[in-house]
């Protein structure tokens, strides 16, 4: 049996960093009980850079658009790229093969090297904590500039100077053909005029709930997505009374019960103490956003309840536990439900009180059931 190392890299433009005595940085050291960090400062990175030019963000019916031109340079001092320094980290660990894998490897055959790098892949849990500790450290102590801007993030292989590794392109969204008629010409012409109307508090809290909405459309991370998203949602609850819980209401109840069997000439003031209370309890975020779904009753609002407990379980997972296993999607029976839908539906309806936002073939709407 053969060794060799599999892993994950990072390469960053460092901008406007550089090392006082000029000289390239390398430093090597375990981390942790089998993993081995590497990390590099200079303008000659490890496994070169790959530089993506000419690439659209957008994919527009009938406009030609641009897939990407992509160059790699081993010798990243050969790049076409504008800055020469840069700071690459690489997370890896041993990796036992046969001899035949490690032959074939050393053949530069594509498919040993997919194996290899498909192995990485499996572990890309632990690399990615791993270098955020490091990389996070760095940016902490030293200066965040070390992460600038993140060229590339690869799987690798590597075998003394026998490497492989993946590279994927930027994503590009595709658009819908969107046209407007002369109805919705009208439509416009006849709503925006009374918007202007709207009194000044309203508008400034309007403005931030919407905000946030337009800070979501264009968002391609999905942390960030998540957050502008369920922001609103919690925006328009603020005002939803909701009801406390059957067992709190219940121990309310049975206090209030002593307080009138027991308070004697207190009673009065215990019972109005205990009422300032549980005026301050608030209910929770899930039961307030199931009142306001049965006051809203659109089509599918039980899924929507179901689909709201869900996002919020994710929402306290990345708030309270630092969870990164942030989902946009989530499956409620046979369906799946987006936040963006979600949001926007139940956005819609605080402002307009009632089920008439845009259709889109990439966001499915719930539909009225049949009569």
């Amino acid at each position: 049996m053969k060794t060799v190392r599999i892993g994950a890299r990072r390469l960053y433009d460092a901008m406007g960093c550089s090392l006082d005595n000029q000289q390239p940085f390398t430093l090597v050291f375990p981390f942790g009980d089998h993993l081995q960090m590497e990390l590099y400062m200079g303008n000659k990175p490890k496994f070169g850079i790959t530089i993506e030019t000419e690439h659209d963000k957008y994919l527009i019916p009938g406009e030609q658009s641009r897939i990407g031109h992509y160059e790699y340079q081993a010798d990243a001092t050969q790049s076409s790229y504008p800055r020469n320094f840069f700071m690459e980290i690489i997370c890896s660990q041993e990796e036992e093969v046969s001899d035949e894998l490690f032959a074939a490897f050393y053949r530069n055959d594509q498919e040993a090297n997919l194996e290899l790098l498909r192995r990485a892949e499996t572990h890309k849990d632990d690399f990615k904590v791993a270098m955020d500790f490091i990389c996070g450290v760095l940016g902490l102590r030293f200066h965040p500039q070390f992460l600038q801007e993140l060229l590339n993030e690869n799987f690798v292989a590597f075998h003394n100077e026998q490497r492989a590794y993946n590279h994927a392109g930027s994503a590009i969204q595709i658009l819908e053909s969107v046209q407007l008629n002369q109805l919705g010409l009208d439509a416009i012409s006849q709503m925006f005029p009374e918007l202007g109307k709207v009194d000044e508090t309203a508008t400034q809290k309007i403005g931030k709930i919407l905000g946030w909405l337009i800070e979501a459309w264009p968002e391609r991370g999905i942390i960030a997505k998540f957050n502008a998203l369920f922001i609103p949602l919690e925006m328009i609850l603020d005002g939803v009374r909701g009801t406390l819980s059957e067992d709190l209401s219940t121990h309310i109840q049975s206090l209030q019960d002593f307080i009138q069997a027991q308070g004697g000439e207190d009673t009065e003031r215990l019972s109005n103490s205990l009422k300032e209370l549980t005026d301050k309890i608030r209910p929770s975020l899930i039961n307030r956003f199931n009142t306001f779904a049965d006051q809203a009753k659109m089509p599918g609002y039980e899924n929507d309840k179901t689909a709201f407990k869900q996002f919020n379980r994710i929402r306290n997972g990345l708030l309270h536990r630092g969870d990164p296993n942030v989902r946009i999607h989530v499956p409620v029976g046979e369906e799946v439900q987006a936040l963006e839908d979600l949001t926007e539906r139940y956005v819609n309806f605080y402002l307009f009180g009632d089920t008439n936002v845009y259709q889109s073939r990439f966001l499915p709407r719930p539909q009225p059931l049949a009569s």
